[in-house]
């Protein structure tokens, strides 16, 4: 049990995790705002920022799977 704990602690306070987080809530924005019918511009940029927050999120999966680095700890 103790060891389940640790790996959720450790997942919660990994930075991969947070990007992910940010990733799933800037597509639900995203959703948001194609329903709202906002500019086509406005969605590409949205769509162009959550992107680059999940493609630098898996860039901090690998640092911290490869050299067990976590900046947050």
């Amino acid at each position: 049990m103790k060891r389940v704990i640790k790996m959720a602690s450790m997942l919660i306070t990994s930075p991969s995790f947070a990007a992910l987080a940010m990733t799933g809530l800037a597509i639900l924005l995203i959703a948001v705002m194609w329903i709202r019918k906002v500019s086509l511009a406005t969605i590409g940029a949205a769509t162009l920022f959550a992107i680059l927050i999940g493609v630098h999120g898996l860039l901090h999966l690998g640092v911290e799977w490869v050299y067990d680095y976590n900046p947050l700890a």
